[in-house]
């Protein structure tokens, strides 16, 4: 019997596969990350990664795989200049995006510095051209075809971004995607979610509305103001976008973006789509940018989080020993990270098994449940888990009372 929900490394839920509709699950071939970290992490609040940050984090990502970066807007500051130039001077596998304003500079300094591809970047929604740019809606339609044609004469791939996309007129965007992509200077067009608004099923009702007027290929860029991004980013693969364009840890303005780390784990072991990256170097790239943009992950985050695969209950640990899947629906290896047991107030004897062969140290029946005893009292009167080197106080101090 076929059972896509299990194997080595993962057991999930049949109800994945059970009875869902085919429109849902009608994923492409040839899905593509875009991780944009290095941008969106200039506008994440409190974060200023130096040229010296940025090489290294480009670099990580080049290991883990990601097939294309979006390496920044060189032409905001000659610091980001310098920072793209010597970014693409690394030699890559990966193919490098600049982002580029509607402005024919910042497509010639994309070019000169050697970049793959060019984002370029004009709102779509009512909001951000009636309120932001008081322009009206021709004028941006002409505008992306005349900085589509150029950036495509200096031999970029062009990706053309109207943003605020969610939050467009449905006539408006179809006028402005046929109008922009007929002249054939167009390569990608970007869906991109500005405010974090559109859930799952908005998502495909938007992306049917952009298939009607383009075959080529749809990269989604969504914020995660609700928290949906990795679902709606997930919704919108299945719907017939191929792109995911998401940065690690969340990165981003307000609540951030997709995170990298969820959206490709989740199609890797939910949907048994590998996109051929290398997993099990999700949770060191992880802490490479916690370490230098100096924001930590909450410790239960996803996929990421120090927590992530910590067991408390002794009653999960008792079966764990037995089959890992008793306590998690994947193994902690396949994304770099291991099994840990918290000690507390919920402890149990096969927490303290665990946690005594981990460290190397032996205990009787008897002892164990003394050592039981005394991890939940410190626990409680400390309002915490009980430390490693707490831990091996209590043994030896158990240990002592046992041979008086």
């Amino acid at each position: 019997m076929n059972q896509p929900w299990i194997n080595k490394d993962k057991h999930t839920s049949l109800y994945n596969f059970l009875d869902i509709p085919q429109e849902e699950l009608n994923f492409p071939n040839d899905i593509v990350v875009t991780d944009c970290t290095l941008r969106e992490s200039d506008q994440y609040a409190g974060v200023a990664l130096t040229k010296e940050d940025k090489v290294t984090f480009a670099s990580a990502l080049d290991k883990v795989g990601i097939q294309q970066i979006e390496i920044g807007m060189p032409a905001i500051t000659p610091e980001e200049r310098e920072t793209a130039e010597a970014i693409v001077n690394l030699g890559l596998k990966a193919k490098l995006i600049a982002l580029c304003r509607a402005k024919k500079e910042d497509i010639d300094l994309a070019a000169s510095l050697g970049v793959w591809g060019a984002v370029v970047s004009m709102p779509s929604g009512y909001l951000q051209i009636e309120k932001r740019l008081k322009w009206e809606p021709q004028r941006v339609i002409d505008t992306a075809m005349e900085m589509a044609s150029y950036a495509h004469e200096k031999g970029l791939f062009v990706d053309l971004s109207p943003y605020d996309t969610t939050r467009a007129h449905p006539d408006f965007l179809q006028k402005y995607i046929s109008t922009v992509t007929a002249q054939g200077t167009v390569d990608r067009v970007r869906l991109v979610d500005t405010t974090g608004c559109i859930t799952p099923h908005g998502i495909r009702s938007l992306i049917k509305i952009m298939r009607e007027v383009t075959d080529l290929p749809i990269e989604l860029h969504l914020h995660n103001d609700f928290g949906l991004a990795v679902a709606s980013t997930i919704a919108g693969l299945g719907a017939g976008a191929n792109v995911i364009s998401s940065s690690f840890n969340g990165m981003g303005e307000r609540s951030g973006n997709t995170p990298t780390e969820e959206v490709v784990t989740a199609l890797h072991l939910l949907y048994n789509i590998d996109i051929g990256l290398n997993y099990d170097k999700v949770y060191e790239t992880s802490l490479l940018l916690q370490k230098l943009t100096g924001v930590k992950m909450h410790p239960h985050k996803s996929v990421v989080g120090q927590n992530s695969f910590t067991q408390i209950s002794g009653l999960v640990l008792a079966g764990f020993k037995e089959d890992p899947f008793v306590g998690l629906s994947y193994l902690p290896e396949v994304v770099g990270q291991i099994t840990t047991v918290s000690l507390g107030k919920a402890t149990g004897k096969a927490s303290i098994e665990w946690k005594l062969e981990q460290l190397g140290l032996d205990a009787s029946d008897d002892q164990i449940r003394k050592i039981v005893l005394l991890v939940k009292d410190f626990a409680l009167a400390n309002h915490g888990e009980v430390s490693d080197n707490e831990f091996r106080r209590i043994v030896k101090e158990v240990a002592d009372n046992s041979e008086n």
